[in-house]
């Protein structure tokens, strides 16, 4: 038989995989690996379609765990769509700019009549002797080098930020945002969260079996930025803020203002654990840090030099505790009092856990779909799959008789099994286009055994014998095969690229369908022929209405 398999490395390898044996002849070894794989297939399957009640009983207890995870139009939920503000950011960074171009000057002693930002890109300063304009220059690149500075004539100064490192710090503020509102999510224990980026300053995040959103919205809008600043000296003017701390005493509320140095000298990324306790000395509820080694060094450090004064604790721009130094505390480990109720204490401890997000964030949509809506889109798709199974088992049946169209449509079913499988086991999320995409793999994969099935045909047309015939069939689309479904696999591997959530699971399902209807129409269907072929040896093959006996 003269057959050339191509360059293309999988058809010379699945060439080489049927071309060993022109009998028909299946090892052993073979058939234990497609035997194992399809019972393995079945058993991961099987949890999908069973209840947790179910699964727990002693029945079923040995099963696997994983099942596939629902999509939110599937199992319905709530849709949060989230626009991180990162301009706020970057004026906070034009800010900080602002103090570091005052402290060089300084530093040099160069005088200068205004400072002042310029939007969030830099700031602008004006020089009170021209001729320093050099010596400014260049102090303000000794500290900043990757500052772009401009001189003017009249000592006016305009000191921008690289436009490449504004659009890296913007792209570092969305990656991290999507970060802690992950672990925010994580802490609230949802299971199977989509949190994904849309654009350049969108986060989407989708909650299947949440109903009610105000709780995840509660804390995922929180920024949860903390800082510990120390009381400034009363005769500071310079570096100092005032902020105040909310109190209540006798069921009244009122402000008392603390002044501050600017300066964090402890900061909320040096904790590493916080835990929501009741007080031992007033039997409130508090929450107990622990501090990272820089943060436990720097916190003994301050306690040590500062006793007398107050160590206010910031949240989100207010004073939340504002405890006076007694004595130095090594270890850095610490607590944070004030008017929390048990849920307050409790909460916070996760925001801080979570982390502080970069920038705050504002919701501008917020979508529930019901349970019964995501009911009704899976029977709806189970109805359509188990249709398109039927009409292909009949198709099947009619063209190449009971026999072959058996084999088929029993290599359809460990096609299916395995999908599932592979969902389940990878935890992938399966929304309705993925049923979509699940119907369109299931009448593709019959398009491999209707190939092999008419090479056959084609080869006992021309004289050869069952066992060659079949076994040409097989080697001959096998090529076909490789190539049309390469091509799906691009356009899919493209979907999935530069597609978002369920374009992306449609991809997925589509990909691993075509890729199982490869292996199972190549081998599993082979495996079968053969077998059979070692039990009964026809001498001829009967294709149902459309060819006959051959």
């Amino acid at each position: 038989i003269n057959l050339n398999p191509g360059r293309f490395p999988l058809k010379r390898l699945l060439y080489f995989h049927t071309l060993r044996d022109t009998q028909m002849v299946i090892s052993l070894w073979r058939k234990l690996i497609v035997i194992t794989l399809c019972i393995t297939s079945i058993i991961y399957t099987l949890p999908s379609f069973l209840d947790q009640k179910t699964l727990q009983s002693p029945l079923f207890s040995w099963l696997p765990e994983e099942q596939i995870s629902l999509g939110l139009d599937l199992r319905g939920g709530s849709s949060i769509l989230l626009e991180v503000d990162i301009q706020t950011v970057m004026r906070e960074r034009a800010n900080n700019l602002v103090n570091e171009v005052r402290q060089s000057l300084r530093k040099n002693r160069i005088g200068y009549t205004s400072l002042n930002t310029i939007g969030a890109e830099g700031v602008t300063v004006t020089l009170r002797n021209i001729s320093q304009k050099e010596m400014a220059y260049k102090a303000l690149k000794k500290n900043s080098p990757h500052l772009l500075i401009k001189t003017m004539d009249d000592g006016h100064l305009e000191i921008m930020m690289d436009p490449t490192m504004l659009k890296q710090q913007e792209e570092s503020v969305l990656n991290k945002s999507i970060e802690i509102v992950r672990r925010r999510i994580d802490e609230m224990g949802t299971k199977e969260p989509l949190i994904q980026r849309q654009g350049n300053d969108r986060i989407l995040v989708q909650l299947p079996g949440v109903d009610d959103p105000a709780e995840a919205k509660r804390l995922i809008g929180k920024t949860a930025k903390m800082t510990f600043h120390l009381e400034a000296d009363p005769t500071q003017r310079f570096n100092v803020m005032r902020v105040k701390e909310e109190l209540e005493r006798g069921g009244q509320m009122y402000s008392l203002d603390h002044t501050l140095n600017r300066q964090a000298l402890i900061t909320g990324e040096m904790l590493i654990d916080a835990q929501a306790k009741t007080d031992d000395q007033t039997g409130g509820w508090a929450i107990s840090f622990v501090l990272d080694a820089t943060g436990a060094r720097r916190f003994a450090d301050v306690t040590k030099k500062s006793i007398g004064k107050k160590f206010a604790i910031i949240l989100d721009g207010k004073v939340i505790s504002a405890p006076v130094i007694n004595g130095p505390i090594p270890g850095g480990q610490g607590q944070i009092t004030g008017s929390f109720s048990a849920k307050e204490a409790a909460d916070l401890a996760k925001l801080l856990r979570a982390g502080a997000l970069p920038a705050p964030l504002k919701v501008l949509e917020e979508r529930t779909v019901g349970p019964d809506l995501g009911a009704d889109s899976i029977a709806a798709g189970t109805k359509a799959t188990l249709i398109a199974i039927v009409l292909i088992f009949a198709f099947m049946f009619l063209f190449y008789g009971g026999v072959y169209g058996g084999i088929a449509n029993i290599a359809l079913v460990f096609n299916l099994s395995m999908l599932v499988a592979c969902l389940a086991f990878l935890q992938a999320t399966l929304t309705l286009p993925g049923i979509a995409g699940i119907a369109l793999t299931l009448g593709m994969a019959v398009d491999a055994n209707v190939l092999i099935f008419e090479r056959i045909r084609e080869e006992l047309r021309a004289g050869k014998k069952v066992t060659i015939a079949m076994n040409a069939g097989f080697h001959r689309a096998i090529g076909t095969i490789v190539d049309s479904n390469l091509t799906t696999i691009i356009g899919a591997g493209l979907l999935y690229q530069f597609g978002t959530g369920s374009i992306r699971g449609f991809a997925v399902t589509l990909t691993l369908g075509i890729l199982i209807s490869m292996f199972t129409a190549i081998t599993v269907t082979r495996t079968i022929m053969g077998s059979w072929l070692k039990w009964f040896g026809p001498n001829s093959l009967s294709f149902g209405f459309k060819g006959g006996k051959q």
